[in-house]
């Protein structure tokens, strides 16, 4: 992967294979112009707060960042837009969509998770493989009645399942922490081979050194966080 840098942020990749089709170009853009404004408002959090970063809670915390970095990217965002899906035996039941995004000529309907997965693991952690299957099967079973109702104007509709996994190493010894050496392209390939089904759009942020600093949690132990995942599945319904 090709990596560039953001002034005091730090380094980015992207890679995409969303199948070319009507709106695989936007869904593309969407994606990266808003993750760029996520990383910056973690960067932001962090700077002020200098505490942790709102991507080690979960997804509810999540929204703190994500909902601003959407909306600034985006003509019009909504969370916890009101929906029904297909559950068991077709019945449909009532629930909450994460995201309505109108960005241009399409419609967005976005489910989000929030994983983990350490830094020297080679597998995926059983949760956060269970999330993302959570994900891909929730935007799956938004039924065709459901998509003409969050359509209109004949907008290109699409769905995405999209997950932020931040990397970390914890000890007990936060000087342990200290100048952790990462093989990002390693990290990459070990996260992106081992998940199924495969994203079809990754974006990886490696924190400035700034930003790495040990972090104290709740029972006495250290943690950093040096490199974020966010994966995406983009699927064209129209």
């Amino acid at each position: 992967m090709d990596w560039t840098t953001i002034p005091n942020v730090g380094k980015i990749a992207e890679e995409s294979n969303i199948p070319r089709g009507i709106g695989s170009v936007n869904s593309r853009k969407f994606l990266f112009d808003s993750s760029k404004q996520f990383i910056k408002l973690c960067a932001k959090y962090y700077d002020v707060v200098k505490a942790d970063f709102p991507f080690i809670f979960g997804e509810q915390q999540l929204n703190s960042v994500l909902l601003p970095a959407f909306s600034k990217v985006s003509n019009a965002t909504l969370a916890e837009q009101p929906i029904f899906r297909k559950e068991k035996k077709n019945i449909l039941n009532s629930g909450w969509l994460d995201f309505w995004i109108l960005y241009k000529s399409n419609i967005f309907l976005v489910e989000v998770k929030h994983g983990w997965t350490a830094l020297e693991s080679k597998t995926i952690r059983r949760e956060t493989q269970r999330k993302w299957n959570d994900s891909v099967k929730q935007i799956q079973n938004i039924p065709q009645s459901e998509i003409e109702k969050l359509n209109f104007s004949g907008r290109n509709l699409i769905k995405i399942a999209y997950m932020v996994i931040p990397f970390y190493k914890s000890s007990n010894d936060a000087e342990k922490l200290v100048n952790i050496k990462i093989d990002r392209n390693v990290l990459v390939e070990n996260l992106v081979e081992n998940i199924s089904p495969k994203p079809n759009w990754t974006f990886f942020w490696q924190l400035n050194k700034k930003y790495q600093e040990p972090i104290l949690c709740a029972d006495n132990r250290s943690e950093i966080y040096p490199m974020v995942a966010i994966l995406a599945l983009v699927e064209n319904i129209n």
